[in-house]
C-alpha cells in the first residue's frame, strides 16, 4: 500500500554516507524533507541534490532537515557527496527496505524519485514524484507554510 499524504511516515535506520547510523526518530520534533533520488553520480541525481544544498539554509530557517536516500552502498554516496560538496546526510539503503517501505522502489530496483516532506510529528503533508521532484521549491514552500501550531 502506497503512502499517501496524512499517513505517518515509517521510522527506519540507515547507514549514512560517513558510516554513521540513522533513525528517522533522531529528529523527532523537527520537519523533515525525504529526497528519494535515483542514483549516485547520475547528472539527473547531481542536480537535483545541488538545488537541496543551494536551498539548505532556507530548508534550516523553516525548521526542516534534509536526508537524501538511495539504494547506493555508503562509499558510492561518500563520493557522491564530496563531488557535490553536500553538508546534508546521504543514507544508504542497498537492501531496498526502506525504499519498498516507502513505495518507491521501481522496477530497475533503484529508488523513483519522490520527495516526502514530514511535519514534526512525522506525518506526511507533501509528496512530489518523478520531474516535480528534481527541484526542491515545492517541498521548501510546504515547510515555510508549516507553522508549529499546525505540526
Amino acid at each position: 500500500m502506497a503512502l499517501k499524504v496524512g499517513d505517518r511516515a515509517p521510522d527506519f535506520e540507515l547507514e549514512d554516507d560517513n558510516g554513521r547510523k540513522v533513525r528517522l526518530s533522531d529528529f523527532a520534533g523537527r520537519r523533515v524533507v525525504l529526497a528519494f533520488y535515483v542514483l549516485a553520480n547520475t547528472p539527473g541525481c547531481a542536480g537535483e541534490l545541488r538545488a537541496y544544498q543551494d536551498g539548505l539554509a532556507e530548508f534550516e530557517q523553516a525548521g526542516a532537515q534534509i536526508l537524501g536516500i538511495s539504494v547506493n552502498k555508503p562509499a558510492a554516496n561518500r563520493e557522491f557527496s564530496k563531488k557535490l560538496g553536500l553538508t546534508f546526510p546521504l543514507l544508504c539503503d542497498p537492501e531496498k527496505k526502506v525504499t519498498k517501505q516507502y513505495g518507491v522502489l521501481n522496477f530497475l530496483r533503484l529508488a523513483s524519485r519522490t520527495t516526502f516532506v514530514l511535519d514534526s510529528q512525522g506525518v506526511i503533508r507533501h509528496i512530489e514524484r518523478g520531474r516535480d521532484a528534481l527541484t526542491p521549491a515545492s517541498a521548501l514552500k510546504v515547510c515555510r507554510l508549516a507553522s508549529p501550531k499546525s505540526d
